[in-house]
């Protein structure tokens, strides 16, 4: 999805794929520029409209990651990359802004990161099992010894040595 933005910060080019991607006309865009703010997730407009305000003043290549809501009320990844246009005479014209669909990178990163957390809790179990095996090992060896002097001690005090009596 590509959009470029001229110095007034409205969108002079939006892409078909923002259609497809969002579900909007690309023409609404193109006479509301602040229509994005019905789409990007509630949680992220904040930091998107930062991002927005940090073009009008910077020659860099700004990046921003965000969520939208397509009008069908799909949660989608957008990674957001944009770059200053300047004309022939090195003035400032706009921004060109790419913007590409990341839903499924971000999936199987969730997954990827649930599963290492699933893989760490199970190392940790096997490591508490085996210390536990360990500090049980220990117990059941000294009741086992304790046992054994026990098991001494009664077959002594069934045959006491015989004691001499004074006469």
């Amino acid at each position: 999805m590509l959009g470029v933005f001229g110095g007034g910060g409205k969108y002079i080019y939006v892409s078909p794929a923002f259609e497809r991607i969002t579900g909007y006309k690309k023409n609404d865009l193109l006479n509301d520029h602040m229509l994005f703010k019905n789409f990007v997730h509630p949680d992220d407009i904040e930091r998107t409209l930062e991002h927005i305000m940090m073009h009008t003043n910077k020659n860099d290549v700004l990046n921003i990651e965000f969520r939208i809501i397509s009008r069908k009320g799909e949660t989608r990844w957008i990674s957001h990359t944009c770059q200053p246009v300047f004309g022939i005479d090195d003035e400032f014209q706009g921004r060109r802004a790419s913007n590409q669909d990341i839903t499924m990178q971000k999936i199987l990163e969730t997954q990827r990161i649930h599963s290492q957390q699933m893989e760490s809790m199970g190392f940790m179990t096997i490591k508490i099992a085996h210390d536990f095996n360990n500090i049980l090992s220990a117990i059941f060896g000294g009741v086992q010894l304790l046992q054994t002097k026990v098991d001494r001690n009664s077959e002594i005090s069934q045959h006491p040595p015989h004691q001499s009596h004074p006469t």
